[in-house]
């Protein structure tokens, strides 16, 4: 008998499979040492038949990449909709989105620590997944302007466009997590793990005190620094 086709949500749930399977490997050794058929050997199937899911490891990479923003997404979507009203749902944000960081150090390096290479694959046979992944990680960034322009409606007027207020608090987020994953909290504390308890406490009145500071959309005006690179 002709083998029956499989559906295009069968496929993504094997490659979810086999995605989750590298994610262990790279956990315990390191992305550079996962190989296709180590993966196979682990999977018990052939590096021939994971070349039926993935056409290289540069493409497992991106996938990888790709899963791991979609899992944080529906974690952060997840979160904003357990708030029953705005403060509530943007400390839940917060609190999520550091979770994350903190739990999933891999998949947060992987995800945030290593440089996109959306425009190194243009007009190569991975320009079209290298785009699926983008559009997946843009998701997360669309959420906290979301959540920027609703606190800016409810009457709590921000300074500054929302695109900008999601940037900074991005960056405020990025910047404790990336400093407890570097180990680099121990040169202010001996307990780092308490430390960031009060951070991610306080993280929401920071923020949003900053950004209701009308100098702050004065030095918003101002002429970006041309030593900055565009990307």
């Amino acid at each position: 008998m002709p083998r029956i086709a499989r559906t295009i949500g069968e496929v993504e749930l094997e490659k979810k499979k086999i995605i989750n399977i590298a994610t262990e490997i790279m956990y315990e050794e390191g992305f550079e040492r996962l190989s296709m058929k180590k993966l196979g050997d682990r999977l018990g199937m052939t590096a021939p038949n994971l070349y039926n899911y993935f056409s290289s490891k540069d493409e497992l990479y991106i996938e990888m990449r790709r899963f791991g923003f979609l899992e944080l997404y529906d974690r952060l979507e997840a979160a904003v909709r357990r708030g029953k009203n705005l403060e509530e749902r943007i400390k839940n944000l917060i609190r999520e989105y550091v979770r994350f960081g903190i739990e999933e150090v891999y998949a947060y390096d992987m995800l945030f620590m290593k440089k996109a290479s959306y425009d190194k694959l243009k007009n190569t046979p991975l320009e079209a997944i290298a785009n699926r992944e983008m559009e997946s990680s843009i998701r997360i960034f669309h959420l906290l302007i979301k959540c920027a322009r609703e606190y800016q409606e409810d009457e709590n007027r921000l300074s500054i466009e929302n695109s900008t207020a999601a940037i900074l608090i991005w960056s405020y987020l990025h910047g404790a997590i990336s400093l407890h994953n570097t180990n680099k909290m121990w040169m202010a504390t001996e307990t780092p793990s308490k430390i960031m308890e009060t951070v991610v406490n306080s993280l929401y009145f920071v923020i949003f005190d900053i950004l209701r500071n009308p100098a702050l959309a004065n030095i918003i005006a101002i002429a970006p620094f041309s030593g900055y690179p565009s990307r």
